[in-house]
């Protein structure tokens, strides 16, 4: 049996059932989505990325997405202490119970540096590559190049990204803005160059955070998303708008939604399927509209 690579069977590729993507915190990431987070010190990295990892974990609602099943999540966190880590959870309403699936390492020196080629065993060791999501908390403290040196990062997407890739885990690297916010995350441009998604986290004021999308890989119908941190009855982030061509899309998604119903679609219909009822009907759109229109039938179901 040859273990040479196969060339794309065009047939196959073009012709076959597309799956739109599937949500895994609301429009922020997709599974299997490798994001960049960054923001400047103290303005809430750890505890966006703390509430979602134990929303996931105890099948919460988290950004308009609840799953049905809770979510294996390994969180590395080389910034807070035990102390801020319990208080929030506690706040939160988490029990131990909630957060079976939720593996969290809390400032352990005996990691691997994440550009060091040990790091994909250690990895594979605490269950990493069969989790839902990967979090890194912060990237400046888990790596031993400098931040901005190029090698540096080859060697993490190397090591740490590609084996991550590879066994479709999403990840969400937190890292911290350079003198310019605008400009992204400090260090080497190589750093940010093998996500597939840039957010900066803003706080504009204490009970709001904003995420502002900067760069991505897939055409998204979202460019900014507002939160509201609640205190009462228990901690809670809620997303309170979100802005971008998704706005702009809701008189045509609504649209095809109805036009589908009119024309049979269920929720076993694919995109593709979809697309070409349209079509035939004389009322095609673009995939990201259908895309759109069929996460919200299947929704509604």
């Amino acid at each position: 049996m040859s273990l040479l690579p196969v060339p794309l069977d065009w047939t196959a590729f073009l012709n076959g059932d597309v799956d739109p993507p599937e949500p895994l915190v609301g429009d922020m990431l997709y599974r299997g989505e490798h994001a960049n987070i960054c923001s400047a010190a103290k303005v809430g990295k750890s505890l966006l990325l703390q509430y979602i990892s134990a929303c996931l974990a105890s099948r919460r609602a988290i950004f308009g997405t609840r799953h049905p099943t809770p979510l294996r999540v390994v969180y590395i966190d080389q910034e807070n202490g035990d102390d801020d880590l319990r208080e929030r959870l506690t706040e939160m309403g988490c029990t131990d119970t909630d957060l079976q699936t939720l593996h969290y390492f809390t400032r352990t020196p005996s990691w691997p540096p994440f550009d060091h080629p040990d790091v994909s065993a250690a990895l594979k060791e605490v269950g990493a590559l069969e989790a839902d999501l990967l979090v890194i908390d912060t990237m400046s403290k888990l790596i031993a190049g400098k931040e901005n040196d190029a090698e540096t990062f080859r060697a993490f997407h190397k090591y740490t990204l590609l084996p991550l890739k590879a066994a479709n885990v999403a990840a969400i690297l937190l890292d911290h803005v350079g003198k310019d916010p605008s400009l992204g995350a400090r260090g080497s441009s190589a750093k940010s160059s093998d996500v597939d998604v840039l957010w900066r986290l803003e706080r504009p004021e204490p009970d709001r955070l904003v995420l502002r999308l900067q760069d991505s890989r897939r055409r998204r119908i979202v460019d900014r998303i507002d939160l509201q941190i609640r205190q009462e009855p228990r901690l809670d982030i809620v997303l309170s708008q979100v802005s971008g061509e998704v706005r702009r899309r809701d008189d045509a998604v609504t649209a095809t939604v109805d036009q589908l119903r009119d024309l049979g679609a269920t929720t076993d219909t694919s995109t593709r399927a979809a697309m070409e009822l349209l079509a035939q009907s004389g009322n095609g759109c673009r995939r990201v509209v259908v895309v759109a229109a069929m996460r919200v039938l299947k929704a509604a179901a």
